[in-house]
């Protein structure tokens, strides 16, 4: 006879929290803005201004795995190439075909910090041309002190129509100088204290509990022992689980 055993849901739950919530603070970035081309955060203030022109050109020009060229200035609007869909009339970036029909991408005064898929920062700009089509660009933010201001255009994403992606490579997309809030606590600090003070006060309670209400002792006396005892197997299980491929475990095991 055999006994079948699946990997439980408890297991893969334990470790999808924890793997969420490493990756949370690990992987993602944010920014407050403070203005079209520069944000602050924990980490400091990141500012475009550098790389910036500000004679109402285009300080980056690249062409595009799509063919297009894909002009973008990163803190004041410039006037772009005259287009069917109105052109590219004081925009942040504009898409230029090989005919110099220009496409907008969006102005500054739309522009947004969030972060990317791969977890770095990027700058997002929208805009509607005449014929009511909306058209996203995405400039993601690369960290490099070597580099002065590297600009490269990917072009449309095919899965993902109507939305543009570039990327700038600089020192100026570091971030550098006073983090925000002059230094103090971050947010992902202040979430890892609070949630050590309710397990402290879980354990505090639980404990007093046991003891007083219960009249245990030893290990007993720690609140739901039992679970926690399962924990370490739990995560193991849930481990194996992901290795796998997330395919069901089977487990067999002859009986006599």
């Amino acid at each position: 006879m055999a006994l079948y055993r699946e990997v439980s849901g408890q297991s893969l739950l334990l470790l999808t929290a924890a793997v969420t919530l490493l990756w949370s603070g690990v992987s993602g970035q944010s920014c407050q803005k403070t203005g079209p081309c520069s944000c602050q955060n924990d980490q400091g203030t990141l500012d475009l201004t550098p790389v910036s022109n500000s004679d109402g050109t285009p300080r980056f020009s690249s062409v595009g795995t799509d063919s297009y060229t894909y002009n973008w200035n990163p803190c004041t609007d410039f006037a772009g190439s005259d287009g069917p869909t109105g052109g590219c009339i004081s925009v942040a970036a504009c898409q230029v075909d090989v005919y110099a029909n220009g496409y907008p991408l969006g102005s500054q005064n739309t522009a947004a910090f969030s972060t990317a898929d791969d977890g770095k920062l990027q700058l997002v700009y929208t805009a509607t041309d005449t014929t009511g089509t909306a058209r996203t660009g995405h400039v993601k933010l690369v960290c490099d002190q070597n580099k002065e201001g590297d600009f490269t255009a990917s072009g449309e994403d095919t899965s993902n129509p109507t939305n543009y992606y570039m990327t700038l490579t600089s020192k100026y997309a570091c971030f550098s100088g006073a983090p925000l809030g002059g230094g103090g606590l971050s947010g992902g600090t202040i979430l890892i204290i609070i949630v050590l003070v309710l397990v402290v006060v879980y354990l505090i309670a639980g404990v007093a509990y046991n003891y007083k209400a219960k009249g245990k002792s030893g290990v007993e006396l720690l609140p739901n022992v039992e679970f926690w005892k399962s924990v370490p197997y739990s995560i193991r299980d849930g481990f194996r689980f992901v290795l796998s491929g997330c395919r069901v475990e089977k487990m067999y095991q002859t009986m006599s």
